[in-house]
């Protein structure tokens, strides 16, 4: 579990914002506009223990702040690399995959920008813009 301090920096890729559900390489579902999510680098992932949703439900839920904002989004820890991989790849809004994107818009974030990953504590983290 990520401890208080822990963090990653990103740089934002056209997925991330807001296109995750158009900027697509496959056809296994309708295009959606306005989704997004926050990428999770594997060693950071590895070395947090932060596990896909495949492993635990109880331990995948977080809560995402946006620094110097009232955005604060429940987010699920998600995805793989590969099937059945334990570790996960993104976080996203849980049950709402354009949950981010207010979040992303409140930090005036673009494609390219950097942003700071910051575990407050084992289950929630502040996205800051750098």
């Amino acid at each position: 579990m990520p401890k208080e301090n822990d963090y990653y920096i990103i740089k934002l890729k056209e997925s991330h914002l807001k296109n995750w559900g158009t900027h697509r390489y496959t056809n296994t579902r309708e295009r959606i506009d306005s989704e997004s999510y926050i990428p999770i680098p594997r060693a950071k992932a590895e070395k947090y223990n932060i596990l896909n949703n495949n492993q635990s439900k109880k331990n995948t839920i977080y809560t995402a702040k946006f620094k110097d904002t009232d955005v604060e989004i429940e987010v699920l820890a998600s995805g793989s690399s590969k099937a059945g991989d334990k570790y996960a790849k993104q976080f996203h809004g849980k049950g709402n995959l354009k949950a981010l994107s207010p979040g992303y818009e409140a930090l005036g974030v673009q494609v390219g920008d950097e942003i700071k990953i910051t575990f407050i504590d084992e289950k929630t983290f502040e996205v800051e813009k750098i």
